[in-house]
């Protein structure tokens, strides 16, 4: 009973989870009317094939415990790469049938599931019988690098599409100056932030200042206040706001985490402090940024 067993599991199962996978796809295909499944059958075999070739490493015996085994990799990464151009080409809608839509690309990565499931199989049954190696029920798990040229460009494809978070940039007032909504401020809400800011376009550094912030207040609003006042106390170095030859903005974001900028998180300047979720001694990055039309 237990050779039985054996031989089923070693010879037959694997076949017959193909079959049933095969089913499984001529069924999701038959809603589909433009993929052919013969022609799905043929590129499985032809993808098992060529999968399975890299198996006759084993014949290097124990120089594949480090040659063979990175040749192997190599080669399926140079395979993969291959399946790469072959998705993206003009022969993949052609020959297969398969559409730019979410279920024709659940189907296809289900046939590629059975590509990959007997080709693993069939690199097992060949490193077997060409190596005396005790290798090969792991060995036959290299085939998954095949896969992974392909996922990574679905994976940056998908990263790409992303929206971006659209942030306002802040514009410096002219009439910035509001002596009545300043008087009317509660000077006892107030927390001591540093904001660190270049002084001009071109500056290497960052300049660092220790300055108050009131909760109560939009955060460019108070910035308008605090380059009038820099301004003034400062003449000889001023912060520049405009530039002659492009439109000048400004974004607000906080270190996240750490004390240096590595994770950010981007303030809103028509909020208040307290709306930002800004705390006593955080450190306030303040940059320029060219406004596009429009703004």
């Amino acid at each position: 009973m237990e050779a039985l067993i054996s031989f089923f599991v070693k010879y037959l199962l694997v076949p017959l989870l193909a079959v049933v996978m095969l089913f499984v796809v001529n069924k999701l295909a038959g809603i589909k009317k433009k993929i052919q499944v013969k022609k799905v059958i043929i590129f499985v075999l032809i993808v098992v094939l060529i999968l399975t070739l890299p198996s006759l490493f084993a014949l290097l015996k124990n120089e594949f415990v480090w040659g063979g085994l990175v040749l192997s990799i190599i080669s399926y990464l140079i395979l993969g790469i291959g399946l790469v151009y072959y998705v993206k080409s003009s022969y993949y809608a052609k020959t297969l049938g398969f559409e730019d839509d979410l279920q024709d690309k659940a189907i296809f990565f289900l046939v590629l599931c059975i590509a990959m499931l007997v080709s693993g199989w069939a690199y097992y049954l060949f490193f077997n019988l060409l190596s005396t190696l005790p290798y090969a029920s792991t060995a036959m798990f290299i085939v998954l690098w095949f896969v992974m040229p392909l996922l990574y460009v679905i994976a940056r494809d998908y990263y790409l599409k992303f929206a971006p978070v659209f942030r306002t940039p802040w514009v410096v007032k002219s009439d910035a100056t509001d002596s009545s909504y300043w008087e009317r401020v509660d000077t006892f809400n107030l927390i001591q932030v540093t904001v660190r800011i270049k002084k001009t376009p071109d500056a290497e550094n960052y300049s660092s200042y220790v300055v108050k912030l009131p909760m109560e207040v939009p955060i460019g609003k108070w910035f308008d206040r605090f380059i009038e006042d820099q301004n003034v106390r400062f003449p000889e170095s001023p912060i520049l706001t405009k530039d002659e030859d492009e439109d000048i903005g400004w974004v607000f974001y906080t270190p996240k985490w750490f004390t240096i900028p590595l994770f950010v998180r981007f303030l809103d300047p028509e909020n208040e402090a307290y709306d930002n979720r800004i705390k006593n001694r955080q450190i306030i990055y303040i940059r320029r940024v060219k406004l596009e039309k429009g703004i």
